[in-house]
């Protein structure tokens, strides 16, 4: 499956089947290597130059020659192994990721190792996005790069709350959650400005920060159901909640903008995050 690729990126004309590791009759280097690197990720899953070296008869350093481009030696872990042959990874796993921060420290590492990590540098710089004007982007409850402060500080001081609601977002779950005590959520922007007489505007964040959009739903008889009720939307109240949802969202979008050094934060948050979120493009990406 991965041979096309590493045959266009290499500019050969084939890579021979990779699925048996004995490659000893292959006579062209830069075929070898490739041949070698194909068959190691599909055996091991990742770079292992000490197998490819005993599969192919190639040398760390004629490997490593080969390969430049398609694989990136971590400079952290070289720093700290000062091993030739570790914390070797696929191109496609290197350029993804933080960005920036792996920018960060290849440069650091590379001015500490004499130009060893320059190459890293290059290719890093080359898939670094170009800052996008954070106003054409937009954001709003539910952006994911918004730190869960920032929601739990809006939902106390616009909607009036009497404590700092706990909003945290469960990676297990794949969700957000707001935890708040019931007195403390006694208040009128709460029930009332930012809710309806069904949902609190707490509940509505809550859905609001799971991508959903609120929908009210009345429990109704059925008794051909085997539990006599079924759940109908009603569609005024739905209405009501939405509209409260969308109020809920521009207050939170003039809460960020009416505070200039929150608004500065969070355009610097949205850069590093929009970085480690789409670098990872790469045309010739291995996998």
């Amino acid at each position: 499956m991965l041979n096309r690729e590493w045959e266009e990126f290499f500019n050969i004309e084939e890579v021979y089947d990779t699925s048996d590791v004995g490659i000893d009759s292959f006579t062209d280097t830069k075929k070898d290597a490739a041949a070698a690197l194909a068959s190691c990720i599909n055996t091991n899953g990742c770079v292992d130059f000490n197998w490819m070296q005993e599969a192919s008869g190639l040398s760390l350093a004629e490997l490593i020659e080969e390969l430049e481009g398609a694989v990136y030696q971590d400079p952290e872990v070289y720093d700290l192994s000062h091993g030739e042959d570790q914390g070797w990874m696929l191109r496609s796993q290197y350029l993804s990721g933080n960005i920036k921060t792996k920018l960060e420290a290849a440069k650091k590492l590379n001015r500490k190792y004499k130009g060893r990590f320059e190459s890293n540098v290059r290719a890093l710089k080359a898939v670094l996005p170009e800052k996008v004007d954070f106003d054409v982007i937009g954001f709003g409850i539910g952006s994911p790069w918004i730190p869960e402060q920032y929601y739990s500080l809006f939902a106390k001081e616009v909607l009036g709350l009497f404590c700092l609601p706990e909003i945290r977002y469960s990676a297990a779950l794949g969700r957000w959650k707001i935890s708040i005590s019931s007195k403390g959520k006694d208040a009128v922007q709460n029930i009332y400005t930012y809710g309806t007489k069904r949902l609190s505007a707490l509940q509505i964040m809550e859905c609001t920060l799971n991508g959903g959009t609120v929908k009210v739903y009345d429990d109704v008889p059925r008794p051909e159901r085997r539990s006599g009720m079924a759940k109908v939307l009603n569609k005024v109240e739905t209405l009501e909640a939405q509209e409260k949802q969308e109020l809920l969202q521009t207050a939170f979008q003039e809460w960020v903008r009416k505070d200039s050094l929150r608004m500065k934060r969070l355009k610097e948050i949205f850069y590093d995050t929009y970085a480690c979120n789409v670098a990872g493009r790469y045309n010739g990406s291995f996998l």
